[in-house]
This record gives structure tokens, C-alpha cells and sequence, in this order.
């Protein structure tokens, strides 16, 4: 949320180059993070997603020089709100997990001794 917020402010403050160059690499490093982190063989993500988070990440990665060889703040957008839906979804729980963990009643019996 840290990098969506500073392209935003980059976003609303076109004029200040600086800025706008600075959250454009804060999210860029970022995003090479991921893709370090995702390309790595001891992620324990389905291959499906890793792929998909590398292919985001190649966009971003295009978006990005584009964004810092022509700047215009209606550039950022699509970079805040990727960064955003990205951020969100992993602030959610998915559909059908335990809001908390189990309590000793709520945990499996250990049937050890036959019955």
C-alpha cells in the first residue's frame, strides 16, 4: 500500500519529476522483488499463479520504462490499481477459511485407541 500510495501522490503532483521518478522506482523494485521471490524454486506456489505473477510482473516492467521515458500521471493509474487489487487480495481471507484458528474443542479427536 506504501508504493500505490506514493504513485498516487506522484499522480497528483505530476509537476514534481523527482517524485514521480522515485515512486516509479519504489514500485518497480517492488515488483522485482516478486519476481525474484516468485522465479525462485523453493516458492511453494502453484505454478499457475507463479506464472501469472511473472507475467504481471513483465507488464509492470514495460509499463514502467514507458512511464519513466514519457511521464504523464495518467500512467501511474494502472500501476496504483494493480498495486491495490494486488494489496487487498492479500489482505482477505480466501472463500471458505477459518476466520480464527480452531480451539482445542473444535480440533480432531486423536481416535488412537480404536474407538
Amino acid at each position: 500500500m506504501e508504493t500505490a500510495r506514493a504513485l498516487a501522490n506522484a499522480q497528483d503532483n505530476i509537476e514534481d519529476i523527482t517524485a514521480y521518478r522515485a515512486a516509479l522506482r519504489l514500485n518497480w523494485r517492488l515488483w522485482t522483488i516478486f519476481q525474484s521471490d516468485v522465479a525462485g524454486a523453493e516458492n511453494p506456489l502453484p505454478d499457475d499463479i507463479k506464472q501469472n505473477i511473472l507475467n504481471l510482473s513483465v507488464f509492470i516492467d514495460k509499463h514502467t520504462v514507458d512511464a519513466l521515458a514519457s511521464p504523464e500521471g495518467r500512467k501511474l493509474k494502472v500501476l496504483i490499481d494493480i498495486n491495490r487489487n494486488i494489496a487487498g487480495g492479500l489482505m482477505t481471507n480466501p472463500a471458505g477459511a477459518a476466520e480464527t484458528p480452531p480451539t482445542s474443542s473444535q480440533a480432531p479427536s486423536d481416535d488412537s485407541n480404536g474407538g
